[in-house]
């Protein structure tokens, strides 16, 4: 399944990507994100594992984001 999703926001699109890229901080800001791990990746593509839990539910998430900063 491949989810795509676009929303504006008012930041500059770089501090943005950084945001993105920056996922070993996510625990700290993403509600729910009890763990992230770097499954693959190098300098341009990575592919994480995001584990979250909630109300005694436990799931993951895998993407892959490619650093195309502008």
């Amino acid at each position: 399944m491949k989810v795509v999703e676009c929303v504006k926001v008012s930041y500059r699109p770089e501090l943005m990507h950084a945001l993105v890229w920056n996922v070993e901080q996510y625990p700290q800001f993403v509600p729910s994100c009890v763990n992230v791990e770097v499954i693959s990746g190098d300098a341009d593509v990575r592919v994480t594992r995001f584990d979250f839990e909630k109300k005694g539910l436990t799931y993951s998430l895998t993407t892959k984001n490619t650093k195309d900063f502008p």
